[in-house]
């Protein structure tokens, strides 16, 4: 797990150190901070990683068969490398190293905006955040067809939260539905409360995580009744202890 967070002069904190446990909230009013701490995390997911290595300097070359390198960087125009001082292959930075490339992070927006989604050509784990929310959407609805056994644990939880289950439909053209399973019936997910929806990429990016991975999560309680907020946050704890994932929120 990631035990300690420290920031210094980073977005609205001179100063900030916290110590997440296996689920950790961070509460407070807005413009307080909570976002950018994750945020800090992610800054150093997307950023290239140059090794100094016995005072030569080599990009990722204790890596190449541990990590793989984000290889675009758009959203860097400067292209900043992260430099870090290591003492061989077994050194304990690299593990660190490690633990940021399995991060999974969940924006607060998210939701499937579209009646259908033009099916992927393969299962893919993680898509950047480079590619925009339309690709991730897409790419979550691809792998819920390739992953049934996905498919249907996604829809258990969903189920468990707000009662109704999820189930993918193709349609002519390589398309495919996400439809929500109500009592009343199966309808297109982009006609059912906004709840259920907002909760798939939650969901998905939870059960997709590595065991031992960190899930970055914002405003998981978003479009949620208080009732259904309990549940969630019950299932997302016995989730993190049973396979070993650490939750920050």
């Amino acid at each position: 797990m990631i035990t300690n967070i420290t920031l210094e002069n980073f977005k609205c904190f001179r100063h900030v150190s916290i110590n997440p446990k296996r689920l950790t909230v961070l509460i407070g009013p807005n413009g307080t901070g909570k976002s950018s701490v994750l945020q800090a995390l992610l800054l150093l997911k997307y950023r290239k990683v140059g090794i100094n290595s016995f005072g030569e300097r080599k990009e990722n070359s204790l890596l190449s068969d541990k990590v793989s390198t984000v290889p675009n960087f758009a959203q860097d125009p400067l292209n900043h490398v992260i430099d870090i001082d290591v003492n061989g292959p077994d050194d304990p930075a690299i593990e660190q190293i490690i633990a940021l490339q399995k991060l999974r992070f969940v924006p607060s927006a998210r939701g499937l905006v579209r009646g259908s989604y033009v099916l992927g050509d393969d299962y893919e784990e993680h898509v950047s955040l480079e590619r925009g929310l339309g690709a991730q959407e897409e790419q979550l609805v691809t792998n819920l067809v390739y992953r049934r056994q996905h498919e249907e644990q996604l829809s258990a939880l969903l189920k468990r939260v707000t009662g109704t289950g999820l189930r993918t439909e193709m349609a002519p053209h390589h398309l495919v539905e996400v439809k929500s399973l109500a009592k009343s019936g199966a309808v297109n997910i982009v006609g059912e409360g906004f709840g259920a929806n907002a909760l798939v990429q939650l969901l998905s990016q939870l059960i997709n995580a590595a065991k031992g991975a960190t899930v970055l999560i914002e405003e998981p309680e978003i479009h949620l009744h208080p009732k259904a907020q309990a549940d969630l946050a019950e299932v997302m704890a016995e989730t993190a202890k049973a396979e070993d994932k650490q939750i920050i929120m």
